[in-house]
């Protein structure tokens, strides 16, 4: 199977290069991708790919998206626009990249007979920030974000009338150390400022809650969907939630004051309550996975923290 990526050289891409690239039913791997954020890690891997070739291009440029279509057999669509936070800021990008980068994909995806198999990574901002959300209840989007998310699953959907599988998975954060991790996320920045200066900042009460998943793990799943059965017919353009677990931001500080007792907390909005999103049926904090990056990062850094 060939195999195309958009968004590939980014944090969940390498996870999944790293998984495709060791699977024997995918031959060729293709990551299309703008380099956007100016971000070059993807290319320094300890040990080569052996079947990834790279092709530095916009999604927003159809043309050019169209010819990297040829002769694939699937696309998993991963670019994206997210800047963190992302509530009220950079709507246009979201439009842009989301929302009508999505349909630029489809269209491709369209216009190319070779593919058979296309998967959509979007987002659990597309639920809304509500308390005790069923996975299987409408959308309801809250920020620019979400709403340019929102519209790229209906364009994606459109692919039903011509595919043999489509599929839209919405994820929760994601975190866990590649070479291409960001340092955004909730997970990400606590471990680094408590690893490197000691203190960690925290908006709003630290009540709210969010949903999460292990990039290696998200890598896992889309893997397990090239492979599965890839000649059946399979439409699910209902999106379903991602996310192995949930917790408040306090749990996690509580959890990092226990495993680097040095940790120092600022609340910088102590009295605002941040919007938060919990489900049904998702499993509440998991310290384990946790274990699992915090050790990594600390293997991966030069540097501890020091007390101030």
């Amino acid at each position: 199977m060939k195999v195309l990526i958009t968004g590939g050289a980014g944090y969940v891409g390498t996870s999944l290069c790293d998984q495709l690239d060791a699977l024997d039913a995918i031959k060729e791997i293709t990551v299309y991708d703008s380099l956007f954020r100016n971000d070059r890690r993807f290319f320094f891997r300890d040990v080569p790919y052996q079947k990834v070739k790279f092709i530095h291009g916009d999604i927003l440029d159809t043309e050019q998206l169209r010819g990297a279509c040829e002769n694939q057999d699937a696309v998993i669509h991963l670019a994206a626009f997210v800047d963190e936070p992302y509530h009220h800021t950079q709507h246009t990008q979201y439009d842009q990249v989301n929302a009508y980068g999505t349909l630029s994909v489809v269209r491709a995806i369209e216009q190319s007979p070779s593919i058979s198999n296309a998967f959509y990574l979007s987002s659990s901002a597309v639920f809304g920030f509500q308390e005790g959300i069923d996975p299987l209840s409408p959308a309801a989007p809250q920020n620019g974000y979400a709403v340019s998310k929102h519209l790229g699953e209906k364009y994606f959907a459109r692919l039903a009338n011509s595919l043999n599988r489509v599929d839209i998975a919405r994820s929760g954060q994601v975190y866990g150390v590649n070479r291409s991790m960001r340092f955004d996320s909730v997970i990400h920045a606590f471990l680094f400022e408590a690893l490197t200066n000691g203190c960690v900042q925290v908006y709003g009460n630290g009540e709210q809650f969010r949903a999460f998943i292990q990039v290696q793990e998200v890598a896992k799943r889309i893997g397990n969907w090239l492979i599965a059965s890839p000649d059946s017919t399979h439409f699910s353009t209902k999106p379903h939630l991602w996310a192995s677990f949930q917790a408040q931001i306090s749990e996690l500080l509580a959890w990092l004051a226990a495993e680097i007792p040095t940790t120092e907390y600022r609340y910088l909005t102590p009295n605002i309550s941040m919007p938060s999103q919990s489900f049904e049926k998702i499993s509440k904090f998991q310290q384990e996975e946790l274990h699992v990056t915090l050790h990594a990062m600390k293997a991966k850094m030069a540097t501890q923290a020091v007390s101030s």
